[in-house]
């Protein structure tokens, strides 16, 4: 007997557009708290956080995504906690607000779009038309291979102590 269950992504909002995570790489989210500097961070790596007793990378998502620098930081902004990869380290991703919890359609979401067989965005994996928005689906193991990218030093190994 199988037990279907109905999958459901975090959608958040960064620079005036709709982004998302599946659940199953949501941690949690917590309010935005100034990172410690780090030397040698990458152009989205904002630091490191302490979440209890752990040290947690901190990303800039929008600068990671469009390859420049904009951290800006509001009263809406908060870290995602997340795991982009099974058994990875937890990174704090920098969103400027949350925007629901959705359930995805049976069919599940949209493919990612694609011009002559290259993929248009390389970070996502899907789209989803949700309350006349367009979400972009991230692709957990594409997010993660960005930040690594940058300095794949920077990410601290997973703590035994949560």
């Amino acid at each position: 007997m199988t037990c279907s269950k109905r999958e459901t992504i975090l959608a958040f909002e960064i620079g005036g557009q709709e982004f998302a995570l599946g659940s199953e790489h949501v941690r949690e989210v917590i309010p935005f708290v100034e990172p410690d500097a780090v030397t040698h961070q990458g152009a989205s790596v904002l630091g490191v956080i302490r979440v209890r007793s752990e040290t947690i990378i901190a990303v800039d998502l929008q600068s990671l995504l469009s390859a420049e620098k904009v951290a800006t930081v509001s009263a809406k902004s908060c870290f995602v906690l997340a795991v982009l990869v099974e058994d990875a380290p937890v990174v704090a991703l920098l969103v400027d607000r949350i925007r629901s919890s959705v359930g995805l359609p049976e069919s599940g979401a949209m493919p990612a779009p694609t011009i002559g067989g290259i993929e248009r965005t390389r970070y996502a994996s899907g789209l989803l038309i949700h309350e006349e928005r367009i979400v972009v689906i991230l692709s957990g193991e594409r997010i993660l291979k960005l930040i690594e990218g940058e300095k794949s030093t920077m990410i601290p190994s997973r703590s035994h102590h949560e």
